[in-house]
Formats: structure tokens, sequence, C-alpha cells
């Protein structure tokens, strides 16, 4: 049992030094080429994961069994989502059926013979309410400058995942390397 003990004792410890090596800076690196940056937990994980220890300890010093200590750990984690009323859990939802709504809107006016920078300028009003200030900002924009690096901020406006797919379809129609953009909008859409 003793050496049992001991090869679990030494892995740890080589664990250990494997881990602190890692996570070293100015370490030397296989890869050749640009070094990244080191990866910053979002300020959310952190405020998530002291919830979480907050409520595995609270629930485990109350009840003094694992399992509820494990639950309060889960319900510590997830309660944002848990106490969060139900507007601000369907905003995300809300705002991608916009996006869809609005490359819909942006199809059809092209559809009716008009270029990309004027059916942003005429769908910016029409646009619906979760982005209409970043479509109309955009257009604006787009009526005094190249349509590319405006699209491109308003992807950052609106960042999402979905804005960002019909905005690549707009910077490649927009550069003229699309061949339908009104069927790849309406794939998206």
């Amino acid at each position: 049992m003793s050496a049992l003990a001991w090869c679990c004792g030494v892995g740890l410890v080589a664990a250990g030094v494997l881990a602190a090596s890692g996570l070293r800076r100015g370490g030397t690196s296989p890869v050749t080429g640009p070094r990244l940056p080191a990866p910053r937990l979002p300020s959310d994980l952190v405020l998530r994961l002291g919830l979480a220890a907050a409520g595995a300890t609270i629930l485990g010093l109350v009840t003094r069994w694992p399992v509820a200590a494990v639950g309060g750990g889960l319900m510590g984690f997830f309660a944002k989502e848990l106490l969060s009323p139900q507007t601000t859990r369907q905003a995300p939802i809300e705002r991608t059926e916009a996006i869809a709504v609005w490359t819909e809107q942006l199809r059809d006016t092209m559809a009716a013979a008009a270029g990309l920078q004027q059916a942003i300028v005429a769908t910016a009003p029409l646009a619906p309410e979760p982005i209409r200030e970043e479509v109309q900002r955009a257009a604006d924009e787009a009526m005094r400058g190249p349509l590319v690096p405006v699209l491109l901020r308003m992807a950052d406006d609106i960042a999402d995942p979905t804005a960002d797919l019909v905005v690549t379809a707009l910077v490649l129609a927009a550069s003229g390397e699309a061949q339908d953009l009104g069927e790849v909008l309406s794939t998206i859409a």
C-alpha cells in the first residue's frame, strides 16, 4: 500500500511541476511565430465560480451531505440564469430573430434592384428594435464612406454570431466576391 501512495505522491508532484511550467510566461515554445497573449478568465466566470464555491460551502456546512454541497455549487454557478428575469433570458433570442428579420428585409430590398449600400440605408429605419440603433448608425456611415469598414464596425457593435454570418456575406458582396447574395441571405435568415 505504501508503494501505491508513494507513486501517487510522485505523480501529483510531477503534475504540479508540469502545470507550473506550462503556465510560466516567457518560456520557450516549440511553435515559432508570434506569441499569443495568455488567456484571461472573463469576469463573469470568476463571479460564477465564486457563487458556486459559496453555494457549495453553505449547503455543505448546513446539511453535511456531499451531494447537497455539489448541488449548492451547481445552483451557485447557474444562479444568474435561475434568478434573472425572463426578459433578460429572452434578449439574445430576440436579438437573433431581429437579425434574421433584417436580413430578409435586406434581401427583399436588394431583389427590388437596389444596391447593397442603398438597401442598408433603406432598411435602417425599418430594422427591428433590438438592432435598429446599430443598423441606423451603419446606414449613416455608409452614406459617407466605404462600405466594408462600416459593415465590420456594425458586426462589432451588434456582437452576435448570427450578425457575423450576415456581415461576412455582405462584406464578400461589397468586395465583389459573392455570386448570389440573395440566396446566401435567404439561407442565413
